[in-house]
């Protein structure tokens, strides 16, 4: 199989992570405590530049889904549960490494599982459907 096939997968991938960040990070679920361990207010939010913050979003999921399909490639993975075990590997080194970053910016253990769990949750769900595509 050539890596063109994962192409649709990837696009599909990234439409996904953005549908789930939407509601991950709204206020009725983990918006709140996000903003909280942010230290920003709903008025400083409405304030920034939301285009620029899409766009750099969608282009950091088609990244991310792109590095997880060539990991789901390479390692020859071929049902959704090996698939979703090389997100949640890839989501790993992300949340291990954030760890560090989180202590040394006292920030609340609260806010650490808001962010490490959406990328648990995302890249293995992308890994997921790179799986069940392949």
């Amino acid at each position: 199989m050539t890596v063109l096939k994962y192409v649709p997968i990837i696009l599909g991938c990234a439409a996904v992570n953005q549908l789930l960040e939407a509601v991950w990070f709204s206020e009725r679920v983990f918006g709140r405590i996000w903003k909280k361990g942010l230290s920003v207010s709903d008025k400083e939010i409405v304030k920034r530049d939301h285009l620029q913050g899409i766009k750099l979003s969608v282009g950091v999921s088609l990244l991310s889904a792109s590095l997880i399909g060539l990991f789901c490639y390479l390692q020859d993975v071929h049902t959704v549960w090996e698939g979703a075990l090389v997100g949640l590997l890839s989501s790993a080194f992300i949340a291990t490494a954030q760890a560090v970053n989180y202590v040394y910016e006292d920030r609340s253990a609260a806010f650490y599982w808001v962010i490490s769990g959406y990328s648990l949750l995302s890249y293995t769900l992308m890994g997921l459907l790179i799986g069940w595509w392949s």
